[in-house]
């Protein structure tokens, strides 16, 4: 009697013990991102959006996002960080092209990247957005009608959508998806309305009271704004950049903007291509920024053809070619 007692106390401290060992491990998968709603008019620009995160139990360290918006009628021009993700750079980039043996499912969609290349920042425990992503609606975008914005977590095998703590261990993500709305522009109308008149006279034997016609005119007039905008444009340099597929090449852009503002660490240079690693851009004028690029190498993107790169700065665009660097200039024994 006295073994069994002892058989029943042993399993339930055992069962005790693995509780408080495993408890840990399980509260550590308990993240969940969430990609906020918004809504716009066709053709609208600077649309923000928040992309939020829950991590009650787990520092982050980085994020990686693939965001379909259905239909494809948003296009993603901007990323920035908010006070949760602050020292946190932002990459984020519309996919317009994907090489023959990626999921062409990825077209459309946004891809955003979070990470510090430092490895010091992280996201405290808690909850909040995390990113604030600026969209263009298109004009095609069906007005009165409402689109999803899904977070893609996996695409023939491979993972578009994760979360890292603090040690670069990936965690367990719910994914929960947001909604935009395309309205109808509003017509304004103005409605003018006159006196009505009223006119009494009075005679020495008898009272005659003479009222006019109520006369009521009511003018509904369409009311249109016209803005102008500015011809804004930019010109990227140099045309053509050269990649190798060994080693990381360095290359120095110059953006020059017409009727622009660029503002020192205020303008944001966006290129849409994973093959371009940024360093901060240097804004000489309004007019005028010098941007260091490190054009990654073929083995780490994947990527063995020429790519066309579009440059994005205040919602303007221009683009330049990445060219493959010929042989025997690239030859993995003579750069490595």
């Amino acid at each position: 009697m006295a073994n069994k007692k002892t058989k029943n106390l042993s399993i339930q401290l055992l069962i005790g013990l693995c509780l408080v060992i495993f408890s840990p491990l399980v509260s550590k998968a308990d993240v969940t991102l969430t990609v906020g709603s918004g809504s716009g008019v066709p053709g609208a620009t600077g649309i923000l959006i928040a992309v939020s995160l829950e991590n009650l139990n787990n520092k982050v360290s980085a994020v990686q996002l693939l965001i379909k918006d259905v239909n494809d009628y948003l296009v993603l021009s901007g990323c920035e960080t908010t006070d949760r993700s602050d020292g946190f750079d932002c990459q984020g980039n519309e996919i317009t092209y994907v090489p023959p043996h990626e999921p062409e499912e990825k077209i459309g969609c946004a891809s955003l990247l979070l990470f510090d290349m430092e490895s010091e920042a992280l996201i405290e425990e808690g909850s909040g957005p995390i990113f604030l992503l600026t969209f263009q609606v298109k004009t095609s975008a069906p007005i009165g009608e409402c689109r999803d914005l899904n977070l893609i977590k996996e695409l023939e095998g491979d993972t578009y959508t994760y979360v890292l703590d603090e040690d670069q261990q990936s965690l367990d993500v719910t994914l929960e998806s947001g909604e935009f709305c395309f309205d109808s522009a509003t017509t304004t109308t103005t409605t003018i309305i006159t006196d009505t008149t009223t006119t009494t006279i009075i005679t020495d034997t008898s009272t005659t009271t003479t009222i006019t016609d109520t006369s009521t005119t009511t003018t509904i007039t369409d009311t249109s704004t016209t803005t102008t905008t500015p011809d804004i444009s930019i010109e990227v340099t140099p045309t053509e950049v050269l990649r190798s597929r060994w080693i990381p090449l360095i290359w120095l852009m110059n953006i020059k903007g017409t009727e622009t503002n660029f503002e020192l660490f205020k303008t944001r240079v966006d290129y849409d291509s994973k093959s371009v690693m940024k360093l901060p851009a240097l804004v000489i004028s309004p007019t005028d920024i010098y941007q260091i690029i490190l054009v990654m190498p073929s083995w780490l993107t994947a990527i063995w053809e020429d790519e066309t790169i579009t440059v994005t700065v205040e919602g303007v665009s221009d683009t330049f070619e990445i060219k493959m660097l010929q042989e025997p200039f690239d030859d993995e024994k003579n750069l490595m």
